[in-house]
């Protein structure tokens, strides 16, 4: 019984070997998303395909079973079950085709008959195809980079190849696949965020902090110089007014975090010193003095760090406080009220490492990404 709910494929033995991507999907699953988000992806597929937004309207609300996507250099190509309906609808939408007994290819690609090579016959995606599945589409990838989705960094440690397995559901796009996002073996923060501020731009936790960089999760070079010093969990959120980075206690001291600010400032803002030349005029060098910087203790284990501008006006750079499990630095003054509007929600289990970033997107406007398991990757797209 359950088999009639598996998500069968029968267009991948037709699909060009050459293929870097193939999405196969259940097109009337796309009701499940609101009119701005299909209206979005449509968009996107004109952009990197010769078919126009309204025809792959057409393509994807049409009543096929199943519709296949897939890319060459960079660009999409449609497959489907041929039939004469969808034909003519093609012809009315000025889509070219190609076509056999079985499928029809679009925008025109030339059909060798009879196929000697398909996407079948490749290794990578003898490796990742699934035999049995019940979710609403499967993206297979030897190369995700060329969909150019903008997404953080997913690594399978066992094969260089991704397959994504997704459903719709009441406006989400939630995905799983096999891999990590960098998760930290040590010190993780003991009681994160439990739901994520109504104001969050980006939030991570317990990730490698080598990797970082990578999810352009931090756009402060001085924030980001210093979390790529520290070692075990740490804790990131970031909103318009301010930030805050929470390390747990176990991964370093008080006076290891002092150094790492402080070398990370003298790096970002060097100190200027005046050299008299020979010749008399004065030279300007560039210095990165960690001694041009003093923490000021404001009240037990609450520092503030200032500095003095070429005006001669304090300046406060951050606030470090430390507490019995943690010590946090915290950037001006984000704002920790209220829940975000999303319905991507964190995981209740706090070790897991996680990674939450607000898009630009007024459809899809988060992603929340976290290591389901010690293989496994959830994607949830809002």
């Amino acid at each position: 019984f359950f088999l009639l709910f598996n998500h069968v494929d029968t267009l991948y033995k037709y699909v060009p070997a050459e293929a870097e991507n193939y999405l196969h999907i259940k097109p009337k699953s796309l009701n499940q998303l609101s009119d701005g988000q299909r209206s979005n992806i449509y968009r996107w597929l004109q952009d990197h395909s010769s078919v126009n937004e309204l025809a792959w309207t057409k393509i994807l609300e049409s009543t096929q079973r199943e519709i296949g996507l897939f890319t060459l250099n960079g660009q999409v190509f449609g497959i489907t079950n041929n039939n004469k309906k969808f034909k003519e609808m093609l012809v009315i939408q000025h889509v070219s085709s190609s076509f056999n007994k079985n499928v029809i290819l679009f925008p025109y690609l030339e059909l060798k008959q009879p196929q000697i090579e398909t996407l079948a016959d490749q290794n990578w995606f003898k490796d990742v195809r699934q035999r049995i599945c019940f979710k609403d589409f499967i993206l297979y990838s030897q190369n995700l980079s060329a969909l150019q989705l903008n997404m953080p960094t997913i690594k399978n440690a066992e094969l260089p190849v991704m397959s994504f397995l997704g459903n719709f559901d009441d406006g989400i796009i939630r995905i799983e696949t096999l891999g990590n996002i960098g998760q930290t073996k040590s010190s993780p923060i003991d009681e994160p965020l439990k739901t994520l501020p109504a104001q969050t731009l980006s939030y991570f936790r317990n990730l490698r902090v080598e990797e970082i960089a990578q999810f352009n999760a931090v756009s402060d070079n001085l924030e980001l110089s210093i979390i790529k010093k520290l070692d075990g969990g740490v804790e990131y959120y970031k909103d318009a007014y301010g930030s805050q980075i929470k390390i747990a206690k176990t991964a370093l001291t008080i006076d290891q975090l002092k150094k790492a600010i402080l070398s990370s400032l003298a790096q970002i803002y060097p100190s200027k010193k005046e050299r008299i030349l020979p010749d008399g005029s004065v030279a300007i060098n560039l210095i990165a003095d960690e001694n041009a910087w003093n923490f000021v203790e404001v009240s037990p284990q609450h520092w503030l760090l200032p500095r003095t501008n070429s005006s001669d006006e304090t300046e406060i750079i951050l606030s470090l406080k430390e507490t019995t499990d943690t010590l946090t630095l915290t950037f001006n003054a984000p704002d920790f009220a209220g829940i975000i509007d999303s319905k991507c929600s964190l995981p209740k289990f706090s070790q897991k490492g996680v990674i939450f970033t607000h898009t630009s997107n007024q459809n899809f406007k988060t992603i929340l990404i976290l290591n389901k398991n010690q293989k496994k990757v959830s994607i949830c797209i809002d």
